[in-house]
């Protein structure tokens, strides 16, 4: 029987105990894990706890899929690769992965399979049917990398582990357990004490629901990707043309800006939204008109020589022809 191991290590001859809430903290950030994992890829799992056999603490559970005990192998194995670091670098670049980084990181992920009943090409094709370049997207890498974090975090804290694995097992033998073996020394590596998550969305669309018309440090009130927002206006050039009335807002009115969302995840693996900032605004929209009108700074932004226009708002690309 195939099992994802974990096997902590102690250095002292006369304590072989871990505590209960570092163990507890380290499984729930496994399950979680697994759980992301596998709803990314869609694979329906369940997991059982296999019947802990002599030998120190060695936990092994047993990541069930129906009717595909080879998906299953490979689901293990990923796991297995996210959290002994073997992907790390792909893992934690805050920036999107380009394509080619994203297939290296599936082949990189075939390496770690070891198939005794299919060749590395046979594993390839599988871990791409299953389209595993999704775990690399934004925020599917922020989930998995916070999951790292409490993972070896917990190890930190607790004082009696000097080492961890975290690999496939057959029969309760793992296998490349050496590849697999993080040691106390590294275990920063993997811990990040900033779980804050900055993204960027260069040309946000964003309807105003409740504008800033006077100094004040009031949040301005909107809807971005259908969900209302609070966010700060960093721009001061349109915040003064806000306060000498170049513009009017009315029901309808739209801003398109540069937005840097902050975000966090909670233990429960979710990403959630806590801060909105406007650093730019590029062009507003006047429903009542119908017509849309660059900022200063978009006016500067299309006249930029690396300028180059967004599929939405056109308008940009419009005026940049007119100019």
């Amino acid at each position: 029987m195939q099992t994802l191991q974990t096997h902590f290590y102690f250095d002292d001859v006369n304590k072989h105990t871990i505590s209960l809430d570092t163990f507890l903290k380290c499984e729930g950030a496994l399950r979680t894990s697994i759980n992301h994992i596998s709803k990314v890829l869609e694979i329906p799992v369940s997991i059982e706890v296999c019947a802990i056999q002599e030998g120190g603490v060695i936990n092994n559970l047993v990541i069930k899929v129906k009717e595909s005990p080879h998906v299953s192998h490979i689901l293990v194995s990923i796991v297995s690769s996210v959290i002994s670091g073997l992907v790390i670098y792909q893992m934690t670049q805050d920036s999107e992965l380009t394509e080619l980084e994203k297939d290296n990181f599936y082949y990189t992920l075939a390496e770690q399979i070891n198939s005794e009943e299919r060749t590395l090409k046979e594993v390839q094709r599988t871990i791409k049917s299953l389209n595993t370049k999704r775990l690399c997207s934004f925020e599917n890498k922020a989930i998995l990398k916070k999951q790292c974090s409490d993972f070896y975090s917990a190890l930190r804290k607790n004082g009696t582990v000097t080492k961890v694995s975290v690999t496939s097992a057959i029969n309760n033998k793992p296998i490349d357990e050496d590849k697999h073996t993080v040691f106390k020394a590294n275990f920063d590596k993997f811990i990040f004490e900033d779980d804050e998550i900055e993204r960027v969305d260069e040309y946000a669309d964003i309807e105003i629901v409740s504008p800033v018309i006077k100094k004040s440090k009031i949040a301005w009130h909107g809807i971005y990707n259908d969900k209302p927002i609070k966010f700060s206006m960093g721009d001061e050039i349109f915040k003064a043309d806000v306060y000498r009335k170049l513009y009017s807002f009315k029901t309808g009115t739209r801003l398109y800006a540069h937005l840097v969302v902050i975000s966090k995840v909670n233990d429960e693996g979710l990403i959630k939204d806590t801060k909105f900032i406007v650093t730019d605004v590029y062009g507003i929209y006047d429903p009542s008109s119908n017509q849309n009108q660059l900022t200063t700074k978009g006016e500067a932004r299309i006249k930029e020589a690396n300028f180059t226009p967004p599929t939405q708002p056109d308008f940009m690309l419009t005026q940049q022809e007119d100019i």
